[in-house]
């Protein structure tokens, strides 16, 4: 009984703040000083809990120090960071040194997601890798409104970390194991990044047509030596059917290895919502996305008090990926694509407004056996 009251708290927690995962900040002023303690649950870590401290100074404008730290209570591991930042309305510089747990899902799932559906089910979407002795500079400059330039240049040594346990605990599903965690190929990693965004949506309340487009060039060295290209796009679109809209993604990657760490994975959350979690690998992608939002224009009909807070949603998903060897260029394996040769879903969702809670159900197109994929998001942007 204590240890589900526990988990219970720990959930309300991050469901109720905008950061990565829970936090509770205590801010002096007069000295700059900021302070947090933070925790997450996964299943390389098991509960991790890191206090983190940052300093203004006054005589150095817009220059921030932090440092972090923290434990893993499974894994019985520590985990630290700590750097500068420097933050202009047009410039934001930060370099750090690091032993962290890293992964390469935070754009798909946020930490206090993630921890939440691991906490309730077991559904620990991301994978994990050690990346210690390792050093980070990285930036923005924004040239206007709608265009930031970004820049990164990473060097750190790849570590396995296996799972903590194998059963763990979970509200739900409690004897039921957890998926394994992926092993990487280890040694030393080096990463150079540069892009451009182009956003022009605007943060309101209302819906408003909108693109975005986000262009990146990766080139790794020292063990891992490759080039890699991901291109993705977002259209916000209003209807002339009342206050209905849609909202279409794509995604492009490319990448010169088949080390595991730097594949691209199809399936689950954000992807394709009808299939298992990251069911789908290879070192070439493309993945499409539909989500058309009646807002208001059907479920606000229904008669029944509460449904007009209710959206209703209906979805598509469209996902190819392939491998080919390491020293193909760039475009090789597209050349071979074939619409036959897509993974596709779709589906239905209800949601609350601005997407504080929503739930799909999804059903893939290509075994009509499987059952309906049941999934949930929490402060889900598009």
């Amino acid at each position: 009984m204590i240890r589900t009251l526990t988990v219970l708290v720990l959930l309300i927690i991050p469901a109720h703040h905008n950061l990565a995962y829970s936090q509770t900040p205590i801010k002096d002023w007069a000295r700059g000083l900021s302070r947090s303690a933070q925790l997450r649950y996964n299943r390389v870590e098991g509960l991790f809990l890191v206090y983190k401290l940052k300093v203004s100074g006054r005589s150095l404008k817009n220059v921030t120090l932090f440092a972090e730290g923290g434990y893993g209570a499974s894994n019985r591991s520590p985990r630290w960071e700590g750097g500068a930042s420097y933050r202009s309305p047009k410039l934001d510089l930060r370099f750090s040194i690091f032993d962290r747990t890293e992964t390469n899902d935070r754009e798909v799932i946020r930490t206090g997601e993630n921890t939440i559906f691991t906490l309730l089910f077991k559904w620990d979407y991301r994978d994990y890798y050690r990346a210690k002795n390792g050093f980070e500079v990285k930036g923005s400059y924004r040239a206007n409104s709608n265009i930031l330039v970004l820049g990164r240049l990473t060097a750190f040594t790849y570590a396995n970390m296996p799972l903590a346990f194998s059963t763990g605990w979970s509200l739900f599903h409690r004897g039921r194991p957890f998926r394994i965690n992926p092993a990487i190929q280890s040694g030393g990693a080096g990463l150079i990044q540069i892009g451009a965004v182009y956003d022009n949506n605007i943060r309101s309340p209302l819906f408003r047509n909108a693109w975005y487009v986000n262009v990146l060039y990766e080139r790794g060295f020292r063990k891992f030596e490759y080039n890699g290209f991901i291109i993705a796009a977002k259209r916000h679109q209003k209807l002339i059917l009342g206050n209905q809209t849609v909202i279409l993604r794509a995604r492009v990657g490319t990448r010169q290895s088949t080390a595991e760490q730097v594949l691209f994975d199809l399936g689950g959350f954000s992807t394709l919502r009808g299939y298992e979690i990251k069911e789908f690998t290879g070192n070439r992608m493309v993945l499409l996305n539909a989500d058309y939002m009646f807002r208001g224009d059907a479920l606000s009909q229904i008669p029944i008090p509460g449904f007009h807070l209710l959206n209703l949603l209906l979805f598509f998903d469209s996902g190819w990926v392939t491998s080919v060897p390491r020293n193909a260029s760039l475009l090789k394996g597209f050349g071979e694509l074939n619409l036959n040769d897509f993974k596709s879903n779709f589906g239905i969702a209800v949601a609350l407004p601005r997407q504080l809670l929503r739930l799909n159900l999804a059903k893939r197109t290509d075994r009509s056996a499987d059952a309906w994929v049941v999934s949930a998001r929490f402060r889900h942007e598009f």
